[in-house]
């Protein structure tokens, strides 16, 4: 089996919803991935063999030559998951929401951009919450997070490896002084990156690896929000 992209798809809450449109938008893609893995998070799992349009889509996804996995979770959260991902040995991870119904052109286009010059760490699309009106101009704004495209990443021209950039176009797009902020990280990178933008650090995972954060949780499990964000 080719290991070029791998789709992952993190899915709690929407075996009845949005979940069967997102596989059926990656089937319709016009570059396919080689691999797909759906982590299901939920709280009651279903065992989806049982369920008939679900069989459908599995048929359809061997058909397309995407082989495919569907995997019970720790129910660790999205994140968890995402990194699951990370390490299956593919080149390229195509992280889909189990509530995005993608475009039949979304990976062939993100694939052109990451491929078109070398080191290109990560690509990102736009998300539009329907119902939209026409064309829509972005104007990034979180009071448009709803009717608008999120086109932040268009704006981010150099990534260095530990560069707050990301975090300070967010707090930007957000109205918002950094100082305000607070990054969750599961990578020592990004805590590193959330510090030298002057915003406080929570991360996710082992302790002694994010060591630089202003505060530690395995995961989210239990967790009192607001006793989490005060500092």
């Amino acid at each position: 089996m080719n290991k070029e992209i791998l789709c992952s798809i993190s899915t709690k809450g929407r075996y009845d919803t949005t979940l069967p449109m997102a596989i059926s938008s990656v089937i319709t893609q016009t570059k396919r991935p080689d691999y797909i893995i759906i982590q299901d998070d939920n709280d009651e799992p279903k065992d989806v063999r049982e369920i008939q349009h679900y069989n459908y889509l599995m048929q359809m996804l061997s058909e397309c030559g995407i082989a495919w996995e569907w995997l019970y979770t720790e129910k660790k959260g999205q994140h968890h998951n995402h990194q699951r991902a990370n390490t299956k040995g593919f080149k390229w991870v195509w992280r889909l929401d189990d509530d995005t119904i993608a475009e039949s052109n979304v990976l062939e286009t993100l694939y052109r951009h990451a491929t078109l010059e070398e080191n290109v760490g990560a690509v990102g699309g736009s998300v539009l919450t329907p119902p939209s009106m026409g064309e829509v101009n972005a104007t990034g704004k979180i009071e448009h997070i709803y009717n608008e495209p999120n086109l932040q990443w268009g704006r981010i021209k150099e990534k260095k490896e530990v560069d707050p950039e990301v975090f300070l176009k967010g707090a930007e797009g957000l109205g918002l002084s950094p100082e305000l902020c607070i990054v969750f990280e599961d990578a020592q990178a990004g805590v590193e990156a959330a510090k030298a933008g002057n915003m406080k650090a929570i991360g996710i995972g082992d302790a002694e690896t994010l060591n630089q954060a202003d505060k530690i949780i395995p995961n989210f499990i239990g967790v009192n929000a607001v006793e989490l964000l005060q500092f």
